[in-house]
């Protein structure tokens, strides 16, 4: 199970830097300390566009990369290398364009070619623990939480 801050999950909010980085977690609600107008909610829909806070404009795919770059960075720490085989979980519904803004926000996160998987089919797979959930990564495409 991964950690974020000492916590078994990843607040859904982000601190926007003065040059444009999103940052997760704790640095997040750090800096929000001094600058709290920079505290953003994430994850955002791609229908939400790009977001300009205090005049520092950042896209869409970015901020729904951000999270899942923490994701990441948090999973290779733990495997002691880099993740080879991801599996980003998403809605049953989501056709064709939605599925190609998460592959985009997949590789700005930094990943390879990650497969996705239904949410019933995960949730099923999940549950009779067949592969390839053990050490995978898993990251639901509604709710903005991501798990491993």
């Amino acid at each position: 199970m991964l950690t974020f801050d000492g916590l078994p999950f990843l607040p859904s909010v982000g601190y926007v830097s003065p040059d444009g980085a999103v940052w997760m977690g704790q640095p997040a609600w750090q800096a929000a300390g001094e600058q709290p107008s920079r505290l953003i909610p994430i994850p955002r829909r791609p229908a939400d566009g790009d977001l300009v806070v205090e005049g520092t404009e950042v896209e869409a795919v970015e901020l729904a990369a951000a999270p899942l770059r923490r994701v990441v960075d948090e999973a290779e720490l733990v495997a002691g290398g880099p993740v080879a085989d991801v599996r980003l979980v998403v809605p049953a519904g989501w056709g064709p364009r939605r599925r190609t803004w998460m592959r985009q926000v997949a590789h700005r996160a930094g990943l390879a070619q990650p497969r996705l998987v239904e949410a019933p089919v995960a949730a099923a797979q999940l549950l009779v623990r067949q592969p390839p959930f053990e050490m995978s990564l898993v990251g639901p495409g509604r709710r903005g939480a991501a798990t491993a």
